[in-house]
């Protein structure tokens, strides 16, 4: 029977670079430095005080994605793209780990 152990997947079991990309084609389309988008985006994700004591990824993302309305100045321009975010974290390849 094979084991399996998993832990904190946010950047460590799973190459999210699919999604952060999806931010940034979200950021140069609504006429958003992409980089800057990117980097809130992750710092949200990141940040222990927004997933407390336990936030399903996707309630997570979306509440990002509001986040980032609100420090862009903007009214649901990053939340409509919720989809497509989501969509792009679907395809995200897994990081091989030896142990």
């Amino acid at each position: 029977m094979e084991k399996y152990l998993t832990f904190d997947c946010y950047g460590t079991l799973l190459n999210e670079e699919a999604t952060y990309a999806a931010i940034e084609t979200v950021a140069d389309k609504i006429g958003v430095d992409p980089r800057l988008a990117r980097q809130r985006f992750i710092t949200y994700q990141d940040s222990r005080d927004n997933i407390h004591p336990y936030l399903d990824y996707a309630i997570l993302t979306r509440n990002n994605l509001i986040h980032l309305d609100y420090q862009f100045g903007l009214t649901h321009q990053f939340e409509r793209y919720y989809v497509d975010v989501l969509i792009a974290h679907r395809s995200l390849k897994w990081i091989e780990v030896n142990i």
